[in-house]
């Protein structure tokens, strides 16, 4: 099974609110090129964890008329054959949906809701980039911390040196290690760029793959745990220890 990659690059460059240039097109094989290059291009306009896998495997369903469940990060996408260089091609299946829609009355207002609409939507959602989901994960980690610990093991020298004195404090030195409540170096949010990189901080080495949907889940489970569940993962082989919820032991493959 392959798609044509022409009407399906315009689709995500609408739906992503990115341009991708043609010489950037036409290197993109399959969905999992499609998928690394949103990522890249995008993750850097928004800061909290958005599947966009999924996002685009709804396209590719929607533009195709394939079942989802088919859609794989392999999936060939077929460069166009027909009528010369697929660039050409794309160009040309760009022109004539553009003169389409300038004939239709009403278009340039409609053109500019679209726009308007998009760009506010991008800006909520999208696909992350590795460092922010790092520093999403950091966050959520002394957001709890700070949340749950009585105020005595807070004031506490041990407490302090693995997360600081305060909430922000504690994003702060944990975005520079994010290993540093487990007393080992990690590797700084900001110079995370892959996701071996971010598998790796947690703990993780072997992993190349980093599955933004479990993630998200991992992150909601852990939302809901009581204080003293969420507290039992510090040390989950530790007397009245717990370990995390399933799906957080699902994030990297």
């Amino acid at each position: 099974m392959g798609l044509d990659l022409v009407e399906f690059a315009m689709a995500i460059e609408d739906e992503f609110d990115i341009e991708i240039p043609d010489a950037d097109a036409a290197q993109l094989r399959t969905l999992g090129d499609v998928y690394a290059y949103v990522r890249s291009h995008f993750g850097r306009n928004t800061n909290e964890p958005i599947d966009c896998w999924h996002r685009i495997l709804e396209l590719a369903a929607a533009q195709f008329g394939e079942p989802i469940e088919l859609l794989k990060m392999g999936t060939r996408i077929h460069q166009p054959q027909t009528r010369g260089h697929p660039v050409l091609a794309r160009r040309a299946s760009r022109a004539a949906r553009s003169f389409q829609f300038l004939l239709e009355p009403g278009a340039h207002m409609r053109g500019l809701a679209i726009v308007l609409g998009v760009t506010s939507a991008a800006l909520l959602t999208g696909c992350p980039s590795q460092e922010s989901l790092c520093k999403s994960g950091v966050d959520q980690v002394c957001e709890r911390e700070y949340e749950c610990q009585p105020q005595q093991v807070q004031e506490s020298s041990q407490f302090q040196a693995a997360f600081g004195t305060s909430v922000q404090n504690c994003k702060d030195l944990l975005y520079a290690n994010p290993l540093r409540p487990a007393g080992a170096q990690g590797i700084a949010c900001v110079d995370v760029k892959t996701d071996a990189q971010l598998c790796s901080n947690l703990g993780i080495s072997t992993a190349t793959t980093f599955d933004l949907t479990n993630a998200v889940s991992c992150k909601d489970e852990r939302k809901k745990l009581e204080c003293s569940a969420f507290l039992a993962q510090v040390n989950p082989s530790g007397p009245g220890g717990q370990p995390p919820p399933a799906i957080c032991n699902q994030r990297c493959k």
